[in-house]
């Protein structure tokens, strides 16, 4: 009989520990499934932060080679004043000051525009060194992709915002805006230039 008693005993206490482990069991699995959701949203919110900052540091890079124009008449133009900078609204042509290998600088005429690409467009940043006599070589570089627009407005002296620019001055300066879609949302980087 004290068999018995011990033996009920004991599986009564299995089905306590057997109950307490599946209770346990059951809280973390709730908890990981909220920790799953939780990482997913932080790797979403995270691939989001860095398309944002791409797309800043590619409107950061263009602002600063705008900045550096200087006040040259572009080539190819014979007017009595040839224009120093000529921009639309999907891109622009000017003289700047520009990095030609590691520690060299020079003058080049800078194109930036914007061209099909296979996953949206691309903007390229064409130079071309500025030499006296000979043909200058120009080299392209690929500043970043993918995006569902790229704009530029002008800044006058007056502070009009204008979608053209062909003048014998440069404006005061030059917006850029970059739109990127990523994951069905828009990204938007806005970016000013100072000329003067």
């Amino acid at each position: 009989m004290r068999t018995c008693r011990k033996e009920a005993r004991d599986s009564g206490m299995v089905l306590v520990e057997l109950l307490t482990a599946l209770s346990i069991l059951a809280i973390m699995s709730a908890l990981m499934a909220g920790m799953l959701g939780q990482t997913r949203t932080l790797g979403r919110m995270g691939t989001e932060v860095t398309a944002r900052a791409e797309l800043a540091a590619a409107a950061d890079h263009l602002a600063r080679t705008i900045s550096a124009a200087r006040p040259l008449a572009l080539s190819g133009t014979a007017t009595e004043r040839p224009p120093v900078l000529v921009g639309t609204a999907g891109g622009l042509r000017f003289v700047a000051v520009t990095r030609r290998g590691f520690d060299t600088l020079g003058l080049s005429e800078v194109m930036i525009a914007p061209r099909s690409g296979p996953d949206g467009l691309i903007v390229v940043e064409s130079l071309r060194p500025v030499h006296a006599g000979g043909a200058p070589a120009t080299a392209a570089e690929i500043v970043v992709d993918g995006l569902a627009s790229a704009e530029f407005a002008y800044v006058g002296t007056d502070g009009t915002v204008l979608p053209n620019w062909s003048a014998g001055t440069l404006p005061a300066g030059v917006r850029i805006t970059l739109v990127k879609t990523h994951r069905g949302r828009q990204i938007r980087v806005n970016d000013f230039a100072a000329t003067d």
